[in-house]
C-alpha cells in the first residue's frame, strides 16, 4: 500500500485539494497573510485527538517547534514546511505562522502538514509513532505493523466515517492484490493494471480510473558527470522513447504525455510546451552532436511498485534507448535504498525512475536542484542558468509573479530538460463487490464515503 494511505486515515490535513487544484479546509478553516512573512491560521473548532487530547493552537505550535529540529527538518512533512519557522497561540484556534521568506501558496503547501496529538507526541517521539500514532483522522489505530494497520471509528473528528473498522494492508506485487480483491480477501486494491479490469469485473467488482497529481518522470543524475550532463543527450533520450506507444499499449491509453514536470492544473504549468515527439532519427542525430555516435552505456535506477505496469514500462523505456545506442542497464532498488541514497548524495549511476507530487510545481525545485533550500538532502540535478528564476519564484509574495517565473523555467528546462518526461501517474483501483461511495479528491482517500454494503 502506498504510506499515504494509512497515513490518511490516522491524520487530518491542514488543507485538501479539490479537483480543480484550489484549495479547500481541513484542519484549518480560514487563512490569510498579515504580511508577506506572517499567515494567521484558523483552526476548525470540536476536532479532537484519538487519545482524548483537543486541537488547539498549542498542537500547531508543537508541530512547527518539531520542524525546526534536526530530525525535523529530515522528515517529509518538515522537509516541505521547511519555510515556517514559527508559530505562536494567537487564540485556543488562531495560529500565527511565521515564514523565513514569502511564500505565496502557503495554503497549497498545508496539504503536506497532518497533525499529531502534541501530549502524545511529547511521550512518544517520532519513533514510538511509527508503531502507535495518534491524530485526529477517521480511525484510531488498534493495530499497526510492516504489513498491515488495524484501526477503528473514531467519531471526534470531522471526517467521520461509516464504517466501524478498517484493516489496510501492504500487498507488494500486483497480482497478489488482484487475487484478494477477486476473492473477497479485500474490498479495495490500489494500483492494479488496465489488463486487470476484465478479471475484476468477472469477479463482479468495478475497475476504478483516475488520473493522480503526479508526473511520473526518469530524473538525470548530472551530479555524477556522465553523458547526461550534455543537454543534447538529455534531449536525445527525451525523442528516443516511444511514451505514447507505451500509454496505449501498456497503460491502456489512459493517461496523457507531459512536456514539463508539472501536469495540467498544477500550479506554474505552461501551456505553451507540447510533448516531445517520438524521433529516434533525431535522438540518433544529437547523441553524435554530443560525442556519442556510438552511443554510451546508462544505468536506470528503479524502484518497482511506481505505478501500474511499472516494470513493463521501464523494460519498454530501455528498449527504445538501445534502439538508439544508449545500452540501457536498469539496476532494480527498494524504495528506501534508493530514496536514501539520492538525498545523501550516494545514488551511482545515470538515472531513476522518479515523481514529482501534488500541485506545487516550485516545491520540486529545492530536492531537485542547487538552490540551497533543502540542506538535508543533495541535488541530483544542478543548472546554475535557472537558479535566479527558481530562487525569485520563492522570494515574491505574488502567485502571478510565481506563475510566471516557474512557466519560464518549464520553457528553459524543456529545452535543458532534467529527466525524461513521461505522464500524468494513472491508477487503477480494484473495487469490490461490497464497497460503495469510493471517489478519491486528488491524492486524497474519501474514508468518510467508503461503506459496505452487505
Amino acid at each position: 500500500m502506498p504510506a499515504t494511505v494509512a497515513v490518511q486515515s490516522v491524520f487530518d490535513a491542514m488543507t485538501y485539494m479539490n479537483e480543480d487544484g484550489t484549495v479547500a479546509p481541513g484542519l484549518a478553516v480560514e487563512w490569510r497573510a498579515t504580511t508577506p512573512t506572517t499567515w494567521e491560521i484558523k483552526l476548525r473548532p470540536n476536532v479532537g485527538f484519538h487519545n482524548g487530547e483537543q486541537l488547539t493552537s498549542e498542537a500547531i505550535v508543537r508541530s512547527v517547534e518539531y520542524f525546526n529540529t534536526l530530525a525535523g527538518r529530515q522528515s517529509v512533512t518538515g522537509a516541505n514546511l521547511y519555510q515556517i519557522v514559527g508559530a505562536r497561540a494567537i487564540d485556543d484556534l488562531t495560529v500565527e505562522l511565521r515564514l523565513s521568506a514569502p511564500d505565496a501558496v502557503l495554503p497549497l503547501h498545508l496539504t503536506a502538514w497532518r497533525v499529531p496529538a502534541p501530549q502524545a507526541w511529547a511521550e512518544r517521539g517520532e519513533d514510538g509513532f511509527v508503531t502507535a500514532p495518534v491524530g485526529s483522522g477517521p480511525f484510531r489505530v488498534t493495530n499497526w505493523s510492516d504489513a498491515k494497520l488495524e484501526g477503528a471509528r473514531f467519531d471526534r473528528g470531522f471526517r467521520v466515517p461509516k464504517v466501524d473498522r478498517i484493516e489496510i494492508m501492504s500487498i507488494p506485487d500486483q497480482s497478489a492484490r488482484l487475487q484478494a480483491l477477486t476473492s473477497g480477501g479485500v474490498d479495495l486494491a490500489i494500483a492494479l493494471g488496465p489488463d486487470d479490469t476484465e478479471i475484476v469485473e468477472s469477479a463482479g467488482g468495478r475497475m476504478y480510473t483516475r488520473l493522480a497529481p503526479v508526473v511520473q518522470y526518469i530524473g538525470f543524475l548530472t551530479v555524477n558527470d556522465g553523458p547526461v550532463a550534455e543537454a543534447r543527450v538529455r534531449r536525445a533520450l527525451n525523442y528516443a522513447v516511444n511514451r505514447q506507444a507505451i500509454v496505449d499499449g501498456i497503460l491502456g491509453g489512459h493517461t496523457r504525455l507531459v512536456s514539463q514536470l508539472a501536469f495540467s492544473g498544477a500550479f506554474g504549468f505552461n501551456p505553451e510546451l507540447s510533448p516531445y515527439p517520438y524521433d529516434p532519427e533525431k535522438a540518433k542525430t544529437l547523441l553524435a552532436e554530443a560525442g556519442y555516435p556510438d552511443g554510451f552505456d546508462m544505468v536506470i535506477n528503479i524502484v518497482p511498485g511506481r505505478g501500474a505496469n511499472d516494470i513493463a514500462v521501464q523494460q519498454q523505456i530501455a528498449q527504445d534507448l538501445r534502439a538508439v545506442g544508449v545500452n540501457v542497464r536498469l539496476k532494480t532498488n527498494t524504495q528506501n535504498s534508493q530514496l536514501q541514497a539520492l538525498f545523501f548524495g550516494k545514488l551511482e549511476g545515470d538515472a531513476f525512475n522518479m515523481f514529482t507530487r501534488g500541485h506545487d510545481s516550485l516545491t520540486e525545485y529545492r530536492f531537485r536542484s542547487c538552490t540551497g533550500l533543502a540542506t538535508e538532502r543533495a541535488p541530483y540535478h544542478c543548472d546554475p542558468a535557472i537558479l535566479p528564476k527558481v530562487k525569485a519564484a520563492y522570494a515574491t509574495p505574488d502567485a502571478v509573479e510565481t506563475t510566471r517565473l516557474l512557466q519560464e523555467i518549464f520553457a528553459y528546462e524543456y529545452e535543458n530538460p532534467p529527466g525524461i518526461f513521461l505522464w500524468q501517474q494513472v491508477e487503477f483501483d480494484g473495487l469490490g463487490t461490497r464497497l460503495s461511495g469510493y471517489k478519491p479528491t486528488a491524492d486524497a482517500l474519501n474514508y468518510r464515503d467508503l461503506d459496505i454494503i452487505e
